[in-house]
């Protein structure tokens, strides 16, 4: 039985560029068919004879590489850590099918280590927002040319307003800001920024909103009492109040309190307080206050994620490059090579084929290549 690959199958970004030294995430999203299959990630310029890095099955982490699947929502995720220039490689999501006539489902992306900036990039690539909120992703490019959209991973783009997301350019600084208003559960996923023919994931979680608390029957509250920021950035905190006479101060526990703006401390007119330039030493408890009463926030300060980048697959020009077999990453050889016998619907979805001869002598075997 010969398997008809399919363009929607397997779907990944298709260029990845990092700093050296720093880690990446990348989705893999496959049909539902294939919830309960084995996936694996393999580097290697040709398919058939690519290199398993890990598997879903054994081994899911070698110490540099790890892979996790989640069902539910259709998507591997592959992370690697520590990455140096000789890692850069051609690399493939893929799927055990299974069978000697049977060709797993896969999809090639290029991954670059780089020590230069990278053209798109955000200071984290996991963000976290409560139903009916909203949240904002800052994405950072390097040409200001270059036309700016909002994606859902195997969804819709955007490249202005529309529905619950806003866009705007800083043109000034480079930085085009993603707003995601009226958060739903079902919002949860992947998405990307995109910049001219660069991508960059993000993940996206909406979380339930905690119980309302309050001091009193209606005196003080705020929406829920755990709000999150990176190292470097800022996170604001409404606290919401019934008596506009009361003074209103910001605390923190066991510290000192301040009434009005006073160092990375911002508070508004509508007791909306922003604290900026976040250190780790900054993750605590706090508290907004309005005449006595007075309720706890904590504030948790993540690292920032490393800066990627990445580009659609489309149709480029068919680059080839050889092969790096770096010491650092630990894999092992593909044993088993799948017969594929139908090639046509490979080509114009970036790959081509070409035909050669593998072992055992004799033997015509069809190769896929990634198309650059």
């Amino acid at each position: 039985m010969t398997k008809q690959y399919r363009a929607d199958s397997v779907s990944t970004v298709s260029r990845v560029t990092v700093q050296r030294g720093r880690s990446v995430t990348i989705p893999c999203h496959y049909d539902l068919k294939y919830e309960n299959s084995v996936k694996y990630w393999c580097l290697g310029y040709s398919w058939p004879s690519c290199s398993v890095v890990v598997s879903t099955d054994s081994p899911k982490n070698n110490g540099k590489v790890s892979i996790t699947d989640d069902p539910a929502h259709q998507v591997f995720t592959v992370s690697m850590k520590s990455l140096q220039e000789g890692d850069s490689e051609y690399y493939w999501c893929a799927i055990e099918i299974g069978g000697t006539e049977t060709l797993d489902d896969f999809a090639c992306l290029h991954l670059t280590v780089t020590a230069g900036t990278p053209g798109l990039w955000v200071d984290q690539q996991e963000v976290t927002g409560v139903e009916g909120g909203s949240v904002r992703v800052q994405c950072r490019y390097s040409n200001r040319g270059d036309t700016k959209k909002w994606c859902r991973s195997w969804g819709s783009c955007v490249a202005g307003n529309s529905g619950n997301v806003r866009i705007s350019d800083d043109r000034l600084n480079n930085v085009f800001t993603v707003t995601v208003r009226r958060l739903e559960r079902k919002d949860t996923g992947w998405y990307w920024c995109a910049a001219g023919d660069l991508q960059i994931p993000v993940h996206i979680t909406v979380t339930q909103p905690a119980t309302a608390v309050t001091t009193s029957t209606s005196g003080l509250w705020m929406d829920y009492q755990e709000v999150t920021g990176v190292e470097g950035g800022s996170v604001s905190v409404q606290c919401r109040y019934s008596n506009r006479g009361d003074t209103k101060k910001w605390c923190r526990s066991r510290g000192s309190c301040v009434t009005g703006n006073s160092g990375k401390v911002r508070i508004s007119d509508d007791f909306t307080v922003t604290v900026s330039g976040l250190k780790m030493q900054d993750t605590g408890w706090y508290w907004c206050a309005a005449g006595d009463l007075q309720i706890p926030v904590h504030i948790t300060v993540t690292q920032p994620a490393t800066a990627v980048t990445t580009t659609d697959n489309g149709h480029g020009s068919q680059h080839i490059s050889t092969s790096s077999q770096n010491a650092q990453l630990t894999s092992y050889r593909r044993t088993q090579f799948r017969r594929e016998e139908k090639e046509n619907a490979l080509i114009g979805e970036g790959l081509f084929s070409h035909s050669v001869l593998l072992p055992p002598a004799g033997q015509t075997r069809n190769i896929k290549w990634c198309k650059d």
